[in-house]
């Protein structure tokens, strides 16, 4: 649990580090790109986006001075648009399907907090638990099943599958009372962290037919998986020896592979694509994070900054294009987009605004995530692609 809460708020920290509805075009280089302010939901004065789909569709949060936060989904075609609630006052988007269903969690009119499933024509439905009272939905793939992780009837956290056939159903644990699932791909492989027998955190993947794998650890005794492309090859974190944070692969051919390091004490991976390219943030010897891109032929690739100290990639499209978020000369982040071609790219921030974040990229290349306004606060933001522009190759940049 606290492995899997490390990862998710170093996430968002990357996020909400470095965003009136209105259009600009910012040149960078050679490929324009158009820059869009999706505004707030009303009566609510910030947001963030974190995911886009490819048909462009994106959904996030947004909150108010108070940390009020409540899920929105935007389109081109109806705007911003909340998700409702499930009777209680809170909701929080997680992720979006290519169909654009959305998953994540909202509260009841008790103030539990469920997983829930949104769609554009039947609005939110409470997924339900696993006997208890609060669940939530991490992700959901292609063929719209869910995963997430759900209270028990005695107490317990256990990872969740959720299938419009059959529900809600318990991937139970590698022995332990504790599980969470963190990502789905397309073939209903599930990955995430579980406790053991002995209490101690291992990554693992499961399937339908093999039940739950245990990945193990290549150092002490906690390890944790979040993401899994449709290879089956799997990506997260364990702890080393030295109490520190490593990025792993692992294959079934393969098993563990540590990522390595820039050179400084730690690494984490966040992203990757059906290559099998994985993006994250390493630590250099100067104690700064550093956006990488890692490959099994080519190892670990420092990405550089945008003339800042430190630098983190959160996503990767299946053409290679890498997103995050940099810091610049004088200090503030903003967001950027990687290509082999060009490699580092700022996208700028709007006019008088502070600075942008980047959180996710679709297949065309559209990046969202936050910018900061001229007030000082975050919008949801997205930076859409020149699809039209030629190009050597097919990222959208």
């Amino acid at each position: 649990m606290k492995l899997s809460a490390c990862l998710l708020a170093t996430l968002l920290s990357v996020l909400l580090r470095t965003g009136t509805v209105h259009a600009d075009v910012i040149n960078l280089n050679v490929v324009p790109i158009a820059f869009l302010d999706l505004g707030t939901l009303p009566d609510f004065n910030a947001s963030h986006a974190v995911a886009v789909n490819d048909r462009g569709e994106v959904v996030g949060q947004s909150y108010t001075d108070d940390f009020d936060y409540h899920g929105f989904f935007w389109s081109q075609a109806v705007g911003m648009i909340p998700l409702g609630s499930l009777g209680g006052g809170y909701s929080a988007a997680v992720a979006i399907s290519r169909r654009g269903e959305v998953v994540g969690e909202a509260s009841t009119a008790d103030g539990s907090r469920r997983a829930f499933l949104w769609t554009l024509d039947g609005g939110m439905t409470d997924l339900g638990t696993l006997g208890g009272n609060a669940s939530q939905a991490r992700a959901i793939n292609a063929k719209g099943d869910i995963v997430g992780f759900s209270e028990t009837a005695d107490g317990q956290v256990h990872a969740f599958l959720w299938t419009a056939a059959s529900g809600m159903m318990d991937l139970a644990t590698l022995g332990g009372g504790f599980s969470v699932a963190g990502a789905v791909n397309d073939r209903g492989e599930v990955v995430g962290t579980s406790t053991t027998l002995e209490g101690t955190f291992h990554a693992f993947l499961w399937t339908a037919t093999e039940g739950m794998i245990d990945f193990g650890t290549l150092g002490l005794e906690s390890s944790g998986a979040g993401a899994v492309n449709e290879r089956g090859q799997v990506i997260g974190s364990f702890l080393t020896v030295d109490f520190t944070l490593h990025a792993f692969s692992w294959t079934r051919n393969g098993g563990l592979i540590d990522l390595g390091t820039l050179g400084g004490p730690s690494t984490q991976a966040w992203s990757l694509n059906d290559r099998g390219q994985v993006v994250g943030e390493s630590y250099r010897a100067d104690g700064f994070p550093t956006a990488f891109l890692w490959t099994a032929t080519d190892g670990m690739i420092d990405l550089g900054t945008l003339g800042g100290d430190y630098s983190a990639a959160v996503a990767i499209n299946a053409e290679g294009a890498i997103v995050g978020t940099s810091g610049i000369a004088g200090g503030l982040g903003h967001a950027f987009v990687w290509t082999a071609k060009d490699g580092m790219r700022d996208l700028g921030a709007p006019p008088l605004g502070a600075g942008s974040a980047a959180a996710s990229v679709n297949s065309k290349g559209d990046v969202v995530g936050a910018a900061w306004v001229e007030s000082g606060v975050p919008h949801a933001s997205i930076w859409l692609a020149n699809t039209r522009a030629s190009r050597e190759d097919a990222s959208g940049w």
